[in-house]
């Protein structure tokens, strides 16, 4: 199957669906798909990215250790918004992978509270930290710490439901780490 031709048209959420079935049942497909995240036309990388969350949402086995990192330092340098908000859903769907690079801690803290960012990326940027958060346990109190620091009046709606939630969040995971 020529995923990259496939991957130029115009999908529905319906193709991906069964997209995403046939790649369930072929870990070298959701490799190959995988793949096409990291080349040009942008509309491939887009669809292979949305195909690959779906994937991630369903299987998170079907993806490497090495599919991780490669999938988390193209966040560090990726500028297109679309494909970042993708590629971190994918990302916080899979399990947290030591070690944690400081630098991807980083570029979460600096999307989650940049206002320039979609709110997508914002949010996913937010709940990635809440996991790293329950992985480290010291990490969860600085994550908190900043959280409740933050003035709300940049923010949209969805960001500050988000982070209640993730407060919440954490103030158990702390709690339950004492």
């Amino acid at each position: 199957m020529n995923f990259k031709s496939i991957l130029s048209n115009r999908l529905s959420a319906a193709e991906i669906e069964i997209l995403r079935f046939d790649l369930l049942a072929d870990r070298t497909k959701v490799e190959e798909v995988f793949q096409l995240i990291f080349q040009n036309p942008e509309k491939i990388a887009w669809q292979a990215a949305w195909l690959c969350e779906k994937v991630s949402e369903a299987d998170v086995g079907m993806f490497t250790n090495e599919d991780y990192e490669q999938l988390l330092n193209f966040t560090l340098v990726n500028n297109k918004s679309g494909l970042q908000r993708l590629c971190l859903s994918i990302l916080l769907n899979l399990p947290i992978r030591k070690p944690i690079s400081v630098e991807f801690i980083n570029n979460c803290f600096e999307q989650m509270v940049s206002t320039k960012q979609p709110v997508g990326v914002q949010v996913l940027s937010m709940k990635i930290l809440q996991k790293i958060g329950i992985v480290e346990s010291v990490f969860a109190s600085e994550l908190l710490a900043c959280l409740e620091s933050l003035d709300f009046t940049d923010f949209s709606p969805g960001f500050i439901a988000a982070r209640k939630n993730v407060s919440k969040l954490l103030k158990i995971s702390i709690k339950d780490s004492h």
